[in-house]
């Protein structure tokens, strides 16, 4: 997993002090590798232990492996970040196109990066075999929730999704053992899908994520996490474009889920039925 990735994911639930810190790695990425902890703490005007701190919760034991891992990371990143900048207001009609694709499609590189396979994988295979899904999310991350539940009922899943405040009380304590809830949020920090993921796994259901922030606090509620990552402009567009990275994500588990699943109904008799009812005659 990427270095900067991960800093990034955790990047605005960071103390003002590790931020600090954290834009000076992001900025001088390519240098860092070979200053010291007392150097970086100088140049950024911080305390060495808030530089300590900051790799600790990237998962470090120390300073050293931080930069070892850094200068790795540096080596492979794509030259999408380079392309990818802030929208500005003197940008022509063209160039905000243009980076509203290449950010979109940096951050489905980088969501693809942090992805565990092994992970998603596995969580499918109780998608297949379980009698009930619920989606909760609310604003764009439950409208996701609605297209997911929509997807899954196409292969004879009982899926559903919920994105206002009662339903989601009533619908996580309705969950039974084996059954499984799936929270959408992009800041991690909903406090009405955290509620619904307590009582989900209260209830005993598989519990799943999928969210940007890595330092979620409704982590400790789940028992997959999948992460996305989108690096916020100054048009603040991240509800627009996180939607992309976490569509891939919901679109992995249902395509996983469809494979594992060991018996479905007639996809051609549902082709039958929607094209005699939709279709305009």
């Amino acid at each position: 997993m990427s270095v900067l990735i991960t800093l990034k994911s955790f990047y605005d639930r960071l103390p003002k002090a590790e931020r600090h810190v954290a834009d000076y790695f992001l900025k001088y990425s390519d240098r860092v590798p070979y200053e010291s902890v007392s150097q970086i703490a100088k140049n950024v005007n911080v305390s060495v232990p808030s530089v300590t701190r900051l790799t600790k919760k990237l998962g470090f034991k120390n300073f050293k492996d931080f930069k070892v891992e850094l200068a790795v990371s540096g080596a492979q990143t794509s030259s999408f970040s380079e392309v990818f900048s802030q929208i500005e207001k003197t940008d022509s009609d063209s160039e905000v196109a243009e980076k509203i694709f290449l950010g979109n499609i940096k951050s489905l590189e980088d969501t693809l990066k942090i992805l565990d396979k092994k992970q998603i994988s596995d969580f499918a295979k109780h998608c297949a075999s379980t009698s009930r899904i619920v989606f909760i999310g609310q604003g764009s991350s439950g409208i996701l929730g609605n297209e997911a539940a929509l997807r899954f009922a196409h292969i004879d899943v009982q899926a559903e999704s919920y994105n206002d405040g009662i339903g989601i009380l009533l619908q996580t304590a309705r969950l039974k053992k084996k059954q499984v809830c799936i929270g959408i949020t992009h800041g991690g920090r909903t406090a009405i899908v955290k509620e619904g993921l307590r009582i989900a796994k209260e209830r005993g259901a598989v519990t799943a994520l999928v969210t940007n922030y890595m330092n979620t606090p409704l982590k400790d509620f789940c028992d997959y996490l999948f992460y996305t990552s989108f690096v916020e402009n100054s048009v603040r567009s991240a509800a627009i474009s996180s939607i992309i990275a976490q569509t891939a994500i919901i679109d992995t588990i249902y395509l996983l889920t469809a494979k594992k699943k060991r018996s479905m109904w007639d996809f051609s008799e549902l082709d039958i039925l929607i094209e005699r009812n939709l279709k305009v005659k």
